[in-house]
Formats: structure tokens, sequence, C-alpha cells
């Protein structure tokens, strides 16, 4: 079975691993990971994700909320937003490019399972939630869980 591919695109380089490892422990999918707007509108195109997971604020000259909205000009990728903002006005216009979703950061592995599983997998009852939650960090790890997978992999495997 081919796996599916997912496209990455975080600037904090511990962050970007923690996604990375907590999609790739599913089994099923490919990652490429990128830190900049410009590069995330330019890996679309030959990577050819079938899902990505978009930061806001990110390296280089435009945003997560501008480079999804030039890829969803040009294909039909669904984008899930990856976020610490919360604020209203950035959710709003995150909204005008039509994502998959939105998470907000810290990320827990249960909710990157169900929304790859949702959006993948075209789930009948999946809506985008734009409502921010708290949620404990004894849940599914969080920070404590951010620290514990990448770190190792990381100095373990650098060239990753």
């Amino acid at each position: 079975m081919k796996k599916q591919k997912i496209l990455i695109v975080e600037d904090e380089v511990i962050i970007a691993l923690h996604l990375k490892n907590l999609i790739q422990r599913l089994g099923k999918y490919e990652c490429a990971s990128v830190s900049s707007g410009e590069r995330a509108v330019e890996l679309s195109k030959t990577f050819e994700p079938d899902l990505i997971f978009m930061d806001i604020n990110l390296d280089g000259q435009i945003n997560g909320i501008e480079a999804a909205r030039q890829i969803r000009t040009k294909n039909d990728i669904p984008v899930v937003f990856v976020s610490a903002f919360t604020d209203e006005d950035t959710i709003e216009e995150a909204k005008r490019t039509n994502p998959a979703g939105y998470l907000t950061k810290p990320i827990y592995a249960h909710e990157v399972e169900k929304t790859l599983t949702a959006v993948l997998h075209k789930e009948k009852h999946f809506s985008a939630s734009y409502e921010v939650q708290n949620v404990s960090t004894k849940e599914y790890g969080g920070i404590l869980e951010t620290l514990i997978m990448a770190l190792p992999r990381f100095i373990l495997h650098p060239e990753e």
C-alpha cells in the first residue's frame, strides 16, 4: 500500500520533529518538512503532499496563511494550521483559506491522529473546528512528550 504524503511546515525544529515523530509512529505516512512559506509553496509542487500541517509564523517573507493561500490556488491540498496564535483576527484570516482544520500548540498525539484520519479518510462527521480548547498536559504528552520524543531522535539521528 502506498504511503500518504504529509508536508510539515514549521520553523521550530523541535516542534517539526515532534510532529514528524507523531505521524511516523502511525506507520502509514511519508513526511517531509520545511521551515518557510516560500519553500512550502515550492515543495508542494514536487512532493505532492496529501495533507499539509502548516504553522502560521514561519521563516521567510510569507507567513503560513499566505503560503496556504498560494498552494490552494494551484492545488486542492488540504491544509491544517498548527499554531499558538488563537486570537480571533488570526483565526478569521486563516478561515479565508478554507483550511481542513486548526490545531493549537502544544500538539497532542490524539489530535494529530484524529485529524489525519478525518481529513485523509474523509470521515462523514468531521468538520473543521476553530474553537480553541484547553487540554491538560497529562493527556497524551504535550510539552513533555515534545522533549522526550524529539530531542533523543534529533541527537541520535541529526541527518533526519
